[in-house]
């Protein structure tokens, strides 16, 4: 499509092996969301396989307010209900320009304060991303080429042959008295990074990066230039791919991605962080930042001496983690999706709707062929 002058402005994380029926079936956000929108909201029309072998094309039905848009019913059903064969997108432009916006605030409720009057007043930044204390720490102590690598790029070239045993061993011992971690987490700076991006008509991205510009500024922060965001921009792909040392010396580590409205979204920031960090090392960033809330971005990392252990606490984590989301009013899912791993808490957080979507996964493939066991249809 960029041969064509021509974009989706879809770019997931996971690029590289996503395919378009994945995206579809998991309503992805790619990174450039707060733009471009989800998966869902670049989608015309689609072609679905039902499970008795239709095939079934879904028009689309926007114009007719009283009918079911049939779109939204397969979008995100993760192949319950019907495989996705087709679908029919929209594209945009290339855009002429980008730039990038960098600021350092003074505790995080500043920083999201910021991003929400960004996303109220109008802009539309391609890129929105505040790092919490400990992110910002790992992330944000400037090299020449940059910045510094994300925490599981970091952790994972830091615990290669390089690493000292006493310095391996420290950090272990670290991740094992999850206690004593959370003490030393409290004596970090009160500081949080966040990058801003912009892309589009040139004219249009230089108003959009002086207002963004003024409201960070209006809301005590210091701004740190276009480093960052250039960094993030040029390794956004590679993080995932630096995982390998980090499981070969017996550490887990996972992402868990979770949603709500701005009035709700540091309740649901301190209920998940101190829900997990009884038990390992987590850190956060706010990213797919819209007009009516963001999502948090969480990640965590332990380490248990034996395998059998690591699994009970894995498992631990997201049981703790899950309970604490729907407790505190937050969706369990933003765009990763919900399978096996979450599927015990769709009914907790859908309530008695969830029994109308059971109904119509029973009306739509009683036989229980597709992809059976996903999405908490795992009773039925």
């Amino acid at each position: 499509m960029k041969r064509k002058g021509l974009t989706l402005g879809h770019f997931p994380s996971s690029i590289y092996v996503a395919t378009l029926g994945g995206y579809l079936a998991c309503r992805s956000a790619g990174q450039y969301s707060s733009l471009y929108g989800k998966i869902e909201d670049m989608v015309e029309g689609m072609q679905v396989v039902l499970a008795d072998g239709r095939i079934v094309d879904l028009d689309d039905v926007r114009d007719c307010p009283d009918v079911l848009d049939l779109k939204e019913l397969f979008l995100g059903s993760e192949g319950t209900l019907g495989i996705m064969t087709e679908a029919t997108l929209r594209v945009h432009p290339q855009p002429e320009s980008d730039a990038f916006l960098g600021f350092r605030f003074g505790g995080l409720d500043h920083g999201l304060e910021a991003i929400r009057k960004i996303l109220q007043s109008g802009l539309k930044p391609a890129v929105v991303r505040l790092y919490d204390e400990l992110d910002t720490q790992l992330f944000s102590s400037h090299k020449k080429d940059g910045g510094e690598l994300p925490i599981l790029e970091r952790l994972g070239q830091g615990l290669g042959p390089a690493l000292s045993w006493a310095k391996e061993f420290s950090f272990k011992l670290a991740l094992g008295s999850p206690g004593l971690l959370k003490q030393a987490m409290r004596l970090l700076p009160n500081h949080c990074m966040l990058i801003l991006g912009f892309q589009g008509a040139a004219d249009l991205t230089a108003a959009s990066i002086a207002q963004a510009r003024e409201i960070c500024l209006s809301r005590r922060s210091q701004e740190i230039g276009e480093e960052p965001g250039r960094y993030w921009l040029k390794h956004r792909y590679s993080v995932s791919y630096k995982l390998s040392p980090l499981f070969d010396e017996g550490y887990f580590a996972d992402t868990m991605e979770v949603a709500t409205t701005w009035d709700n979204l540091r309740n649901l920031y301190d209920a998940i962080r101190d829900a997990v960090s009884k038990h390992a090392l987590v850190l956060a960033h706010f990213s797919h930042a819209y007009a009516e809330g963001c999502s948090i971005y969480f990640t965590f990392v332990a380490y248990r001496e034996s395998e059998t252990e690591s699994q009970s606490l894995y498992d631990r984590i997201w049981r703790e983690a899950l309970r604490a989301c729907v407790a505190a009013g937050g969706t369990i899912s933003h765009h990763h999706g919900v399978g096996l791993l979450k599927a015990d808490f769709m009914g907790r957080e859908w309530g008695p709707a969830m029994e109308w979507l059971k109904r119509m996964k029973r009306r739509l493939d009683p036989s229980d062929v597709l992809n059976p066991g996903k999405l908490g249809f795992a009773d039925d």
